[in-house]
């Protein structure tokens, strides 16, 4: 049995997902465009798409750890008590994320 939504990007309760596969066959140009360049290249050179495919894993890595850390900060920040000044372990995390967002930027701009 198939079955094909007209929304195109339906949300199933999570019984009906349990039961059935969900296959989405939704295709982007610039997704194909990535599938193509990556066959290609690995045809090609390589040694360059294990670069490309490292350069996405950084980069994957330096946003996530971005998120972690705004996370956080945005944590502590409305667990706070008091005067926000005072909080010496707050100041610190703020230092460490405005350090680290500054690297990371860096290394992307890069």
């Amino acid at each position: 049995l198939i079955c094909t939504p007209r929304l195109p990007n339906p949300h199933y309760s999570p019984e009906l997902s349990a039961k059935v596969t969900v296959i989405d066959f939704t295709v982007t140009m610039v997704g194909l465009e990535d599938q193509l360049l990556g066959k290609l290249i690995l045809k090609e050179k390589n040694e360059l798409e294990v670069q490309r495919k490292t350069l996405v894993e950084e980069v994957t890595t330096y946003k996530k750890k971005i998120k972690q850390l705004e996370d956080d900060l945005l944590f502590r920040l409305s667990n706070s008590q008091g005067n926000l000044l005072d909080d010496v372990e707050l100041i610190e995390v703020l230092n460490v994320t405005k350090k680290t967002a500054q690297e990371v930027n860096e290394k992307l701009a890069n």
